[in-house]
Parts: structure tokens; sequence; C-alpha cells
């Protein structure tokens, strides 16, 4: 399981398909904002955060993406997953 593969897609795609239309909008406003694409990076940790003790215990690639689609996504919040983010660092 490489989470960078996972992630580059994501960033290749602005997480469409993963995020609700609005989230995206959110995302979109805070990278013409910030100017900035280092918060897409960020955007993806806080999603593996969220979902880190499953995926710590999948021992396969099949078994993370079986996950994946079992996994409502779309009721992610760009804020919320900052802020994983940020208590992940500190």
């Amino acid at each position: 399981y490489e989470p960078c593969v996972v992630a580059c897609n994501w960033f290749a795609n602005l997480f469409l398909g993963v995020l609700r239309t609005q989230e995206v909008l959110f995302l979109v406003d805070r990278l013409l904002g910030f100017e900035a694409l280092e918060i897409l990076p960020l955007l993806a940790l806080g999603i593996f955060k969220t979902h880190e003790i499953q995926l710590l215990s999948c021992r396969k690639s099949e078994e993370v993406e079986d996950c994946w689609q079992f996994w409502d996504l779309s009721a992610l919040k760009c804020l919320n997953l900052f802020l994983t983010t940020r208590r992940a660092w500190s």
C-alpha cells in the first residue's frame, strides 16, 4: 500500500469524487487565496489520519482499496481535516 499513489490521484483530481462539491469549492478557494499548493498534502494527511486505525490494520493494498470503497469520504470537511493534520503535527 502506497499512500503517495493514493494521494497523487487525489491531487490530480482536486479531491473530486472524494469530497463533496461544496468542500472541493472550499479547497479551491483556499488554493487561490493562499496561492500555494502546500495545503493539498495537508488535506490528504488529514484523510489518512482520520482513518489511521483502519489503514494500519490492512496488510495488503487490496485491503486498503476495499476500505476506501466502504468509507463515506463525502462526509469529510476540509476545515476539520486541516485541524486533524495540525493536531497530528503538534
